[in-house]
Order: structure tokens, then sequence, then C-alpha cells
């Protein structure tokens, strides 16, 4: 139940960073962080504003701003949240482990869609 109540949180936020970059700020570094300081605000388990970090990180790409993005954002919230998992303990303290994170998942993705493709 932890995983779909997490997966729903970092959807929503992935897709309101979207939209925010698509009607009004047009800048993914703004809005990224807005929402970072707005949900470190909301939210006080670790895990979850962690996972938010990092997809946010992953609203940065270039390929979630097209006409399919509410399924893309779906797919790499899954994709980040089973890396986000794994690789958790393997680093020390933050830094580089949420960019690296989402890195990993948003080339995994890209990865899978062009082999698709």
């Amino acid at each position: 139940m932890n995983f779909f109540k997490n997966l729903i949180i970092i959807y929503l936020v992935l897709i309101l960073s979207l939209l925010i970059q698509r009607d009004f700020i047009h800048s993914s570094i703004i809005s990224a962080a807005l929402l970072a300081f707005l949900a470190s605000f909301i939210f006080k388990n670790k895990d979850i504003i962690n996972l938010i970090y990092t997809v946010l990180f992953c609203s940065m790409a270039p390929f979630l701003k097209n006409d399919f993005f509410m399924l893309h954002s779906l797919l790499i919230c899954i994709i980040s949240y089973i890396s986000y998992q794994f690789l958790k303990n393997k680093f020390n303290g933050h830094g580089g482990k949420l960019g690296t994170i989402a890195c990993f998942s948003t080339m995994t993705y890209y990865l899978f869609i062009s082999y698709v493709n």
C-alpha cells in the first residue's frame, strides 16, 4: 500500500512540475526548485521527500515535454521509485545520490523507448 501512495504522490508532483513548466514558468529549474521547497514543508517522511527530489530532477528531461507526458511521467515515476528503493542505502549522504538515481531512471526509460520505437 505504501508503494501506491508514494507512487501517486511523486506522479502528481511530476505532473504538476511539467504543467508549471509548460503553462507558466518555462524553466524546469525554477519549477523544480519551487515544488521542492513546498514539498519540504508539506512532507515529513525522508523517503518521500527524496523521491520527490528525484522525480523533480527527472522533470528536467526534454523528452517529457511532449503530448504523451502523462504516460511517460508514470513510467518514469515507477522506474525512479524502484531505482531509489534499490540504491537508497548504497550511497553515503545526499551528494549525487538523488541526481544519479534520476539520471539512471531517465536514461533507462529513454533507452527503453528508443528500443521500442
